[in-house]
């Protein structure tokens, strides 16, 4: 429960088996304890839950970890948008029983530092590109990844590098197209298997 990000383990069923006391907080129970046995449709306004409720049963079905970006409401009308990793659990018998889950607040907690804890407990598999793939990228693409690479929005790099969001937005949009990526996230965890 120390870490700085949520953490639940949930049955096949999409049922809570276990939460940390940061997961807890942010879907509004006052402790670890209280959220067990919870299902989605317990926590989450009925939409929503149907929505994470299908996305469980897709990562269940192709037995593959997924690392999504969504948004979360809960009954009492508040929402997060969240960075999630999910990955398929299994027993001692190798029967899957389950879905680990790991969910970053996006604007409230350091992307960047929960991508590093992330990769730490290897739940990012980021292939480092081999020598020949050189990613050249010019001052100011530079400049907007390194303060990117800190968890700083579009418009905190524009404010710090005295640019328009706008200007941001491209720099990030050409440094994606020249490492492959499509999302920030991806763009994020390749850089940081990259160096």
């Amino acid at each position: 429960s120390s870490l700085p990000f949520s953490f639940c383990l949930l049955n096949t069923e999409s049922e809570i088996i276990r939460m940390n006391a940061a997961g807890a907080e942010q879907n509004g129970y006052a402790s670890e304890k209280d959220v067990i046995g919870k299902s989605l449709f317990d926590m989450f306004e009925r939409n929503n839950a149907q929505e994470l409720r299908d996305h469980d049963i897709a990562i269940l079905n192709a037995k593959k970890s997924c690392i999504s970006a969504n948004k979360t409401m809960r009954k009492d009308g508040e929402f997060f948008n969240n960075l999630i990793i999910d990955v398929p659990c299994y027993g001692d018998d190798d029967e899957l029983i389950g879905i680990m889950g790991f969910s970053a607040v996006i604007g409230s907690q350091q992307i960047a530092l929960a991508l590093d804890y992330f990769r730490d407990l290897g739940l990012l598999e980021a292939e480092k590109p081999s020598s020949q793939h050189k990613v050249q990228l010019t001052k100011r693409e530079q400049e907007c990844l390194d303060q990117l690479m800190y968890g700083k929005s579009y418009k905190q790099i524009a404010d710090a590098l005295n640019l328009s969001p706008r200007t941001v937005e491209h720099s990030i949009e050409r440094i994606k197209a020249k490492v492959g990526v499509r999302t920030k996230f991806q763009l994020i965890d390749f850089m940081q298997g990259y160096y």
